[in-house]
C-alpha cells in the first residue's frame, strides 16, 4: 500500500542522507543512485521537503506502472483481433 511505500521510501532516505552526510561534489552526483541524487539535489535547493522528495520518489518509481499495462493491454487486444500475427508473436518470445 502507498503508505508502506511512503515509509520505506523515508527508511531509505534516512539511510542515504547518512552515507552521503561527509560528501560533497562531481563524483557523488555521477554514482549515485535515485534516492542520494534527490537527496543532493535538495543540497542544492532547501526548500523541497523531505515530504516533497518522498512524494517525487514515490511518483519515480510507480509512474510506469500504468503505462505498461495500457501497452500489454493494448498488445493483446491487436492479437485478439489479427489472430494472423500470433503465430509470428509466440516464435518471437
Amino acid at each position: 500500500n502507498s503508505q508502506q511505500l511512503s515509509e520505506f521510501i523515508d527508511r531509505m532516505m534516512i539511510k542515504r542522507r547518512a552515507s552521503l552526510k561527509d560528501t560533497q561534489g562531481e563524483s557523488d552526483k555521477k554514482n549515485a543512485n535515485f534516492i542520494s541524487q534527490l537527496l543532493l539535489a535538495m543540497r542544492e535547493d532547501p526548500s523541497v521537503t523531505d515530504a516533497d522528495a518522498n512524494q517525487l520518489a514515490i511518483e519515480m518509481l510507480t509512474a510506469g506502472s500504468d503505462t505498461t499495462a495500457t501497452g500489454i493491454i493494448f498488445t493483446l487486444m491487436l492479437l485478439a483481433e489479427h489472430p494472423q500475427f500470433q503465430d509470428r508473436c509466440r516464435e518471437e518470445i
